[in-house]
């Protein structure tokens, strides 16, 4: 892993957790690049939800616009 260059800027990520069918579960904002982006297969949990990540795809505007990844999951229960 590089040292962060105190000069580099970084471009902030959004990370957009949909269910299946595309329906919106959760959006989290990642500014500083601290979360991990997710793996297939992998399991997570966001706010009170257990997912398996079926698939992340990532789209890339423009320098100035948030780096957006699209996790679709499969909801297996809440954690209670």
């Amino acid at each position: 892993m590089q040292a962060p260059n105190e000069y580099a800027r970084q471009v902030p990520r959004v990370f957009e957790f949909v269910d299946m069918w595309g329906g919106e579960l959760h959006t989290i904002s990642d500014p500083m690049h601290e979360l991990p982006i997710p793996a297939n297969n992998q399991m997570i949990s966001v706010g009170c939800s257990r997912m398996i990540v079926e698939s992340v795809t990532v789209s890339t505007g423009n320098p100035d616009t948030p780096i957006v990844y699209r996790v679709r999951v499969q909801v297996l229960d809440a954690i209670d």
